[in-house]
Order: C-alpha cells, then sequence, then structure tokens
C-alpha cells in the first residue's frame, strides 16, 4: 500500500503563503474543485472524491490523528461514474460527511503542497511527502518538517484531524445535526467528541472508536474492573490523570450509541511502544472490537516512529496471550521487573 508523510495547519494568510510555495516548488500552481463525500468504515478512513468534469476516484486510508506529520497509507481507485457509486456506497454504509473545497497544488520535488480553501473551514495547508518503497517513515518526516520551515508554518497552527471531522465539530457546536447514514440511523459518534474510525463488528452492530474524554472516567473505571484489570495497588483514576499529561491521543474509547464498550492506552517512550488497558466489553469479545483497537494504536504509534511494541500479561492467562499471538506479538527471551517511584496506595505490597 503506498504511504505518506502528511502535515495540515491552518492558514491566516492564503496568498502570503501561496507566494512561499510558488518560490520552493518546481511545478504548479494548479487549481482544482473537489467535492469529498465521506462513508462510515470498519477500519481507516474512506471517500469519494469528484471533480468538476465528472470523473471520480474512491480513496481508502489509513492516518493517526495526531499533531505534526503524520504516516497516512492508501489506495485510490479511479471511476468514471462517480454519481452511481456515491449512491451505492450511501446505501451500503451510510454517509459520514461531505467536504467541498477549492485546492492549489505546488509540486516540491515529491513533495505535494495544497493550499485548500474548504467551505465552512477556512483556510489550510497541507503537505504529502511520497515516500519511496521500503522508505524509512524518518526520512519523510524530516522531509516535511524542512518544508514547514522554509513555508513558515507555526507548528501550533498544526491540525490533527480530517476536514470532515473538523466541520463535524462545528456543527455539533453551533447546534446542527449530525450527518445522518442513508438508512436513517445516526453515526456511532459520541457528543465527546468525533469519531476516529468506525468498527464495524462481526455481529453486523458498528461502535466508534474516539479520544477518551474525562467525562468518560467513571465509564471507563467500570469496564476495566469487569475485565478483571484492576489491582489494589494500582489507582486507576491516578493513571488516567497521568495518561492526560503524557501523549493522550493514544487513549481512546470505543462507545456504541449507549455506552464506553472498549478502551485501551498506549505511549511511546522513544525506544519502544507499551499498550496498557486494553478492555472490550465481556458481551462483545470475539466481533473483533480488540483487535481494531490495537490496530488503531498501532498505528499512533507507527506515526510517531515507534519500532516496535510491548506489553504485559499476566502469569497463567492463556486465552489473552493467544489473544496477542492472533495478532502477530510473540513472547520476548525476557522477563519483566518493575519498582515503584510513587505509592498509588500506602504500605503497597507490590508495583
Amino acid at each position: 500500500m503506498p504511504t505518506n508523510v502528511e502535515i495540515k495547519a491552518r492558514v491566516d494568510d492564503l496568498d502570503a503563503m501561496r507566494r512561499r510555495a510558488a518560490a520552493l516548488s518546481d511545478d504548479g500552481p494548479h487549481e482544482l474543485v473537489q467535492d469529498d463525500t465521506f462513508f462510515r468504515c470498519a477500519d481507516g478512513r474512506l471517500k469519494l472524491r469528484v471533480f468538476p468534469d465528472g470523473q471520480g476516484e474512491l480513496i481508502f486510508y489509513r492516518r493517526a490523528d495526531t499533531h505534526g506529520p503524520r504516516v497516512c497509507d492508501y489506495r485510490i481507485a479511479r471511476t468514471p461514474d462517480p454519481e452511481a457509486l456515491r449512491a451505492s456506497l450511501a446505501a451500503a454504509w451510510g454517509e459520514a460527511g461531505r467536504v467541498h473545497k477549492r485546492r492549489t497544488l505546488y509540486r516540491a520535488g515529491r513533495t505535494r503542497i495544497h493550499l485548500d480553501r474548504v467551505e465552512g473551514l477556512g483556510d489550510f495547508l497541507e503537505l504529502e511527502v511520497v515516500l519511496a518503497d521500503g522508505e524509512p517513515v524518518e526520512r519523510g518526516r524530516e522531509e516535511a518538517h524542512r518544508l514547514m520551515t522554509a513555508l513558515g508554518v507555526d507548528p501550533e497552527r498544526c491540525v490533527d484531524v480530517a476536514y470532515v471531522d473538523l466541520l463535524s465539530r462545528r456543527g455539533a457546536a453551533s447546534g446542527e445535526r449530525p450527518a445522518v447514514a442513508a438508512s436513517g440511523e445516526r453515526p456511532a459518534v459520541a457528543a465527546s467528541g468525533p469519531a476516529l474510525a468506525t468498527v464495524t463488528l462481526r455481529s453486523g452492530a458498528s461502535v466508534a472508536v474516539r479520544p477518551f474524554a474525562r467525562e468518560d472516567t467513571e465509564a471507563v473505571i467500570a469496564l476495566w474492573q469487569r475485565c478483571g484489570l484492576t489491582r489494589p495497588w494500582n489507582d486507576p483514576t491516578r493513571d488516567i490523570e497521568r495518561k492526560l499529561g503524557v501523549q493522550p491521543h493514544l487513549f481512546v474509547v470505543a462507545h456504541d450509541a449507549h455506552r464506553v464498550v472498549g478502551a485501551v492506552m498506549a505511549g511511546y517512550d522513544g525506544h519502544r511502544g507499551w499498550v496498557n488497558y486494553l478492555a472490550v466489553c465481556p458481551s462483545l469479545r470475539g466481533q473483533g472490537l480488540g483487535a481494531a483497537l490495537m490496530r488503531h494504536v498501532e498505528q499512533g504509534l507507527r506515526a510517531l516512529g515507534c519500532p516496535k511494541v510491548n506489553l504485559q500479561i499476566r502469569t497463567g492467562n492463556a486465552a489473552v496471550r493467544a489473544f496477542y499471538e492472533s495478532l502477530g506479538y510473540a513472547v520476548d527471551d525476557a522477563f519483566s521487573m518493575g519498582r515503584r517511584l510513587i505509592p498509588d496506595v500506602p504500605q503497597s505490597p507490590a508495583g
């Protein structure tokens, strides 16, 4: 699957950015008008892009929602009849949103520089560094950072979600109803924030994966307790507060129309990634939700340059070990050691 490294940022002065992009590029400008319809998708994003000449492209991609350069794996299939395809996809999966934009395209070597004016949102810059097969992601990140600096992009202006998510947030803030699927059902997006992905379970039901929000605390702790993940010497409330201070985007929950049904924490220390507190509602086990949550945080870790993921399983938990082995995890020739630095509970017997 082809891979890009991408950056998106808000732009205050599009004309000034246009001049800087033109000075750095060796091709362009090319003016494009794009109409993107997003569809509900179990893993990643699926959108149909329609051009003024009536041609279209069906685009599937996976990308972590993080600030700064992000890795994006994608596939593109062209279609001469996008309207018929749109109707079929809407009937089968339901629409999740629509984005209209005018795009000015420049090329600087292998990097595409997009200057976007998005209806209802404003002006944005998007960089896409196209990686060669097998090329280290870090090279793409370095190139993206260099172009960001040359274009005068303030890192604080970077955007960590897609345009369709920004439009969804804007609609929620204004009291507008979110997009409704073709079946008449609402997409499974909780009020706490836009979905990062929609997972279709083996039963056919859909749940949304979204960032953890503080109002989820009680429900998440209750889920951990039902799954047997809490221990007397670990305060789950403190664990949550600590996580919200370190890479909070790697703490996500799965939510159906009524409740939290899954959760997972992940983090990257610069050497290894770690996964903790993966939990799925017992009534939904075996439906593919745990695997989907793992894929989501693995994608987020990969976007940070993480080369390997580690996790810990309590001795004797054969079922959980089998689950992770089914995802490609293997037992390392090592054993775990720990030393508690900050007690959660006074006179704790373990760490």
